[in-house]
Parts: C-alpha cells; sequence; structure tokens
C-alpha cells in the first residue's frame, strides 16, 4: 500500500509482503531519499519507562521533533520488553518522520498496529507450541490477518479545505517556515497570491492536501478583497 508523502510530493510505498516494516521504509526515506538529518536525546530512563526525543531537519530549515515512550506498560511481548530504549528510539524517529514528511498520521498508525498485532500473534503461537497447544486452524492454511486499508490521498476525492486559520502552506517562497494561510497574508502576501492564482496554472495539482491549500488561500483573498488570477509568481 502507499502513503502520499506532502513533502516528498509522491507516495511512499509500504510492502505488503512485509519485507520491510513500516518503521523501516521511514528511515530509508528519510536517509536517502532527503537530505535531512536526526539526532536522539534521551531525558527519561529508568526502571518504569524510557522516553526519547528525536529532531529531523533540512538545509531548508524545516524542522520537526517527535517523542517515543517505551516500558512494561506500552510494550506488549517479551521481545519488546527486553529493548525499552531501542523501541523508544524506533517510536521518536517514526514520530518526527511522519510529520517530517506530511504523511497521514492515522494511516501510518494503521500500519503500525497492524504490525504490532502480526508480531504479537506470532509471539503467541510460540508460546502455544511450547505448551503443547495446537492452533486453530481452517482448512491446509492458518488464517491471516487481513491488512487494514490505509488511504492514498492522490487518489482521494477533493474534500473541503479546513479553516484558513489552521491550514498550513507547504507551497511557494514561504513553504519551509509552516506558516498558516493566515500568518502567510501577514508576511508575504504576494506568495499567497502565488499560490492561490499562479501556481494552480503552472503544475497540475493532483494531492488533495494541496488542493486544500489553494482553496483556503483563495478563499482568504476572496473574504479580504485582495489578489487575481493575473497576479505574477512569486
Amino acid at each position: 500500500m502507499q502513503l502520499y508523502s506532502e513533502y516528498m510530493n509522491k507516495n511512499i510505498d509500504f510492502p505488503e509482503n512485509g519485507s520491510l516494516s513500516p518503521h523501516e521504509v521511514l528511515e530509508n526515506a528519510i536517509c536517502f531519499q532527503t537530505k535531512a538529518q536526526y539526532d536522539f536525546v534521551k531525558f527519561i530512563c529508568d526502571s518504569e519507562k524510557v522516553s526519547v526525543k528525536c529532531m529531523i531537519w533540512d538545509e531548508n530549515g524545516r524542522r520537526s521533533v517527535g517523542f517515543g515512550e517505551a516500558g512494561k506498560a506500552n510494550l506488549n511481548n517479551e521481545v519488546s520488553q527486553k529493548y525499552p530504549v531501542k523501541m523508544a528510539i524506533k517510536r521518536a524517529f517514526d514520530d518526527a518522520a511522519v510529520h517530517f514528511l506530511l504523511l497521514p498520521t492515522k494511516d501510518y498508525k494503521l500500519l503500525v498496529d497492524w504490525e504490532e498485532r502480526q508480531s504479537n500473534q506470532g509471539v503467541q503461537e510460540t508460546e502455544n507450541r511450547n505448551q503443547g497447544q495446537t492452533p486453530v486452524q481452517t482448512g491446509s492454511n492458518p488464517p491471516q490477518a487481513e491488512r487494514p486499508k490505509a488511504h492514498e490521498p492522490a487518489n482521494k476525492k477533493n474534500q473541503e479545505p479546513t479553516s484558513y486559520e489552521k491550514t498550513i502552506v507547504t507551497i511557494g517562497r514561504q513553504k519551509s517556515k509552516n506558516y498558516t494561510v493566515e500568518q502567510l497574508a501577514e508576511v508575504d502576501l504576494e506568495s499567497l497570491e502565488y499560490v492561490a492564482y499562479v501556481y494552480p496554472k503552472q503544475v497540475s495539482v493532483t494531492s488533495p492536501e494541496r488542493q486544500n491549500q489553494i482553496k483556503a488561500c483563495q478563499r482568504w483573498l476572496q473574504e479580504h478583497g485582495g489578489g487575481s488570477s493575473n497576479q505574477q509568481a512569486a
């Protein structure tokens, strides 16, 4: 299945066959498909839990921070419980990477939940065999858990844009600043007009997220009486 990265402007493939875990896919994207760098800070480490902060940044000034916690309360099998620091680092990286790459957070969580259920199922089957129990099967093959279907935003129907007070603009010369439409109007009105009227003529926009940004910019200009379709590129 695929998830659309607004940052990379393309879909990222998460293999169905389990050849790569969701974490490994994110790690590959950050390390080899972007020029981003990352670092970790461990700020809690005791007998109850480990907490880690991950920072990812690029040369354009884009920055993302993620947090990961691991302990007996949120590690579901014996294997992961043996390596709480490693699990906290993994979770912190994933949290930062999903936000850095502008992936749909809910869809990525579906992938991780599915992976953890599969891992736990494997551990349970091993324990059953050790205890002399036979897993329940139907037919000649054991039942396979159905992998949840994540969304591919590039194929979604257009959605109504959220309010321009909350819509982040990732197009134009201020794209790395994480300005909302309203903030962009205050600091760089010309760039906002470019996003609203010029960019859609220059680029075939298929991403619903970018379509929403364009509509939100147009709506701001319409409501505030500014901008025209003849604005020059920022």
